[in-house]
């Protein structure tokens, strides 16, 4: 009997010890955490902050090169005129025309201070033959404003091309007018070509003078 109520009294003791230390154990914990609250600041999330899109960049279109003040020149055409002038021992014979006036097409390229010029110039009647003169020419050009250079070329008449070349000197100014621009020149020539049946050993060196307008492209 003595035993069974100190069983009893042993297992009230132990459920009230557990019980007690329960207690204990939940108010620390309560405290640590009202102590953490205090002790850390409230945590404030800020608010997401607006961006402005950046202004959309608008980009100016090159200037053609028709409208830049300072553009380059690379490619002209142009069409002229010169006037002819034979110097040579032709034009002691009888009945030969010593100077004439010719149309000139022309090309020219241009790269840094050279020129490279192609040009067929066109004579109606040459001295005075009564059939008209083609001459295809090639310039070799070096300058600006003021220039100078050397050409080769040859000549076709009555059906037949000339036996020889004839080569050529050339000196000029090239006026620029906007897309425009005024070459004037003074070339001599040295022709020589059994071409003409009376002229077989004569030569037809000649002095031209002309002016070619230009469209620059």
């Amino acid at each position: 009997m003595r035993f069974s109520i100190l069983v009893v009294l042993l297992s009230l003791f132990a459920v009230t010890a557990s019980a007690q230390q329960a207690d204990t154990t939940a108010t620390a914990v309560q405290q640590q955490a009202d102590t953490a609250a205090v002790v850390a600041p409230p945590q404030t999330t800020a608010p997401p902050q607006a961006t402005t899109p950046p202004p959309p960049q608008t980009t100016a279109p090159p200037p053609t090169s028709a409208s830049q003040p300072g553009r380059s020149r690379w490619l002209g055409l142009g069409a002229g005129i010169h006037y002819l002038k034979t110097v040579g021992d032709i034009k002691d014979t009888p009945e030969f025309e010593d100077d004439a006036y010719n149309i000139v097409g022309s090309v020219q390229v241009v790269t840094g201070l050279f020129k490279f010029e192609g040009d067929v110039e066109w004579i109606d009647d040459y001295g005075g033959s009564g059939e008209a003169l083609w001459l295809p020419q090639v310039f070799v050009l070096v300058g600006g404003l003021i220039y100078g250079g050397a050409g080769i070329g040859t000549g076709y008449t009555n059906s037949e091309w000339f036996d020889k070349p004839f080569y050529a000197l050339r000196a000029g100014v090239d006026i620029p007018l906007g897309r425009f621009g005024v070459d004037v020149n003074a070339n001599y020539r040295f022709m020589d070509t059994g071409v003409f049946e009376d002229a077989d050993t004569e030569d037809l060196d000649s002095i031209t003078f002309g002016a070619i307008v230009r469209l620059w492209l």
